[in-house]
């Protein structure tokens, strides 16, 4: 179930329950993802959505490389069903990009983790989170990719220009809670968005693991300076919650108002001989999906209480067995307002949020 929370005082109640309005099926003769397990990792590691327009959008999974076009037709009332339409490849950096990064031009795990629209282009982001088992750096995933919306429009292999957030968050921006027990795993982008001239990034990582004043985090950066790598202007962006050990999942811009989905920020267990091996705070189910809007021109305003508690998601995994579903992606419906489409890492399926009204 879906219940609103302002302040502590009830919204009028919005839909009861997330609509399911796709399966996304890659079909067994792809070309990239030649076998059942590519597939399946391609249909459920969803990580983020946009869609520049009312009949398709993009999606990319947190496995390699992934990114998908999804076509989008419309019924009564201009509701959507959604279905897969084809895979994508981004072009890859140059070798004098890679070099001067410090990277070989061999196949990366990118980590695809975010989407952002600056309105005729997409960014892609890596998570700039560590290898999953040994927390060992994977450089692959500090990468962010833009492609014009019209070559994602027509092409399958796009061409993309490419830079590294790596100069960004060497900053002391966010120092203290880096390479702490709780991010064994890296930093962990999983949420993008653009509003006005800047990129927005919202880190899963929380500010204060179990201080007084526990927040998510947020980093901004004038978009204009990306290719550059010029970071001069960023700012970090605390967003207190009144509850410890959440981070940001997902977040989307709709007018001057930034959706910001929170979620657990614990980690798993890395392998025994890791130097991370013992964190200490662990992945916990009891910590909730939700919702909550900030509007950044408005004194960094941020809803403490949650607009919106998500409710659990299981499904099979790869190996048959049933697991929570991680909500890690959202994105505006452009022919419906207050419509959103919602994504689960761990599901296959597109879901759908109706009525929700931000003034």
């Amino acid at each position: 179930m879906l219940t609103t929370f302002l302040c502590g005082a009830p919204f009028h109640s919005i839909a009861a329950e997330l609509k399911e309005v796709g399966t996304i099926v890659l079909p067994h003769d792809s070309a990239t993802y030649d076998s059942k397990k590519k597939r399946f990792e391609q249909s459920h590691n969803l990580s983020g959505m946009f869609c520049p327009a009312p009949d398709w959008c993009i999606v990319v999974s947190d496995e390699r490389r992934g990114i998908h076009r999804l076509n989008v037709t419309r019924g009564a009332e201009s509701r959507p069903q959604v279905t897969f339409g084809t895979s994508l490849k981004l072009e890859w950096p140059s070798k004098k990009f890679l070099k001067a990064h410090g990277l070989d031009d061999k196949p990366r795990e990118l980590d695809l983790e975010a989407i952002a629209s600056t309105g005729d282009t997409l960014l892609f982001l890596g998570s700039h989170g560590n290898k999953r088992m040994s927390g060992k750096i994977n450089p692959g995933s500090h990468l962010v990719a833009i492609a014009s919306v019209s070559d994602l429009k027509s092409k399958d292999v796009v061409p993309a220009k490419w830079a590294s957030l790596d100069k960004l968050f060497r900053r002391d921006l966010i120092g203290e809670v880096l390479n702490k027990p709780l991010q064994c795993g890296g930093l962990n982008i999983e949420g993008a968005t653009v509003l006005g001239d800047r990129l927005l990034i919202g880190i899963r990582i929380p500010t204060k693991a179990d201080g007084p004043s526990p927040a998510t985090l947020v980093v901004s950066t004038p978009y204009a300076g990306l290719l550059k790598e010029d970071f001069s202007e960023a700012k970090p962006h605390p967003l207190p919650t009144q509850q410890s050990l959440i981070g940001i999942r997902a977040m989307e811009t709709v007018g001057d108002a930034v959706l910001v989905v929170t979620g657990d920020a614990g980690v798993s267990d890395l392998k025994d001989d890791s130097a991370c091996a013992t964190n200490l705070y662990k992945e916990d189910p009891a910590r909730p999906f939700e919702l909550r809007v900030w509007r950044p021109a408005k004194g960094d305003f941020f809803e403490t209480e949650p607009r919106i508690t998500f409710a659990t998601v299981t499904e099979m995994d790869a190996d048959n067995e049933l697991s929570p579903a991680k909500l890690e992606g959202i994105a505006a419906d452009p022919a419906r307002p207050g419509a959103f489409f919602i994504l689960y890492d761990g599901s296959d399926k597109v879901r759908y949020l109706e009525g929700l009204k931000l003034q």
